[in-house]
């Protein structure tokens, strides 16, 4: 049972990060490396409120801006100049590297964690169950079954697919790519606070740690399959299972290397994704 919370927490707290860089690379064609240290930024925002609500709601603003300003630094320039995705890739680095600097000198970039939000749990099959856990599990949970069904069953949604398929075909029919690259980004930056709140109230954070959750989220969506949001999700779920299971039964010592090895074995295997299907795009 302690295994088993272990791979959903771990897998709720990771989902939604990867669901928002799944968001920006169907949108964008760049993968936001910005987003570990954007989930940081959030989380130390969150704890400055001792992570109660209005510390979670300031940390869920501050990484929907920050989603806005590194679309606007980064990918807006070199869209105008008609950069390569590479070029626009790196400039997502750049803005990380500057906003760690600033968290550095924000925060201290001391070690952080947050009173849990239900304290207590119960006991069930022999495993201490804590509430505080479930809640997290929980919430990741519904934060990307909320993103899914804004694609799948909204308008917003099905214009940004649009978007993602065929621009040019989209803005014929009077569509501002823009805007939807835009928000793409918002709401990319907000699924990274998502995670930045839920690391803190699971777990803590520190400055280095925004590296791993983005290594780990990344890989977690291109097993699953980038370009779909159910798959992305799922992939974090498997990577998650699979580094529990290792840091259980074998070692605890090099917690990315099973990560990385799963990634080889699925591009092997099935390079478009495990779990890769129908994209909401192809329906439209």
């Amino acid at each position: 049972m302690d295994l088993l919370l272990t791979m959903l927490s771990d897998a709720a707290v990771l989902a939604p990060l990867a669901v928002g860089l799944s968001v920006i690379y169907r949108m964008s064609g760049v993968i936001n490396f910005a987003a570990g240290t954007v989930c940081i930024a959030c989380g130390y925002t969150a704890v400055q409120f001792a992570n109660g609500l209005l510390g979670v709601v300031v940390a869920l603003v501050v990484g929907t801006a920050l989603g806005v300003l590194t679309y606007l630094t980064t990918v807006l320039p070199g869209r105008l100049l008609h950069a390569p995705l590479i070029a626009m890739t790196l400039a997502t680095v750049g803005f990380s590297v500057a906003l760690e600097a600033v968290g550095h000198w924000v925060f201290g970039g001391v070690s952080t964690a947050a009173d849990p939000w239900l304290p207590g749990g119960f006991e069930l099959a022999g495993a201490q169950i804590g509430y505080q856990r479930l809640l997290v599990i929980a919430a990741g949970v519904a934060v990307v079954l909320v993103v899914i069904a804004l694609f799948d069953r909204t308008m917003i949604g099905r214009m940004m697919e649009a978007c993602a398929a065929n621009e040019p075909l989209a803005q014929l029919y009077g569509t501002n790519p823009s805007r939807h690259h835009l928000l793409a980004w918002a709401l990319g930056g907000f699924c990274s606070a998502v995670t930045g709140v839920l690391q803190v109230a699971v777990a803590g954070i520190s400055v280095s740690l925004g590296m791993h959750l983005l290594l780990v989220a990344a890989i977690g969506a291109v097993v699953g399959g980038v370009q779909g949001l159910r798959s992305s999700a799922l992939g974090v779920l498997l990577v998650a299972a699979v580094s529990a299971l290792v840091a259980r039964y074998l070692t605890t010592d090099y917690v990315l290397v099973p990560v990385f090895v799963v990634l080889l074995v699925a591009l092997y295997f099935r390079p478009q994704g495990a779990f890769a299907g129908t994209k909401t795009a192809e329906r439209v």
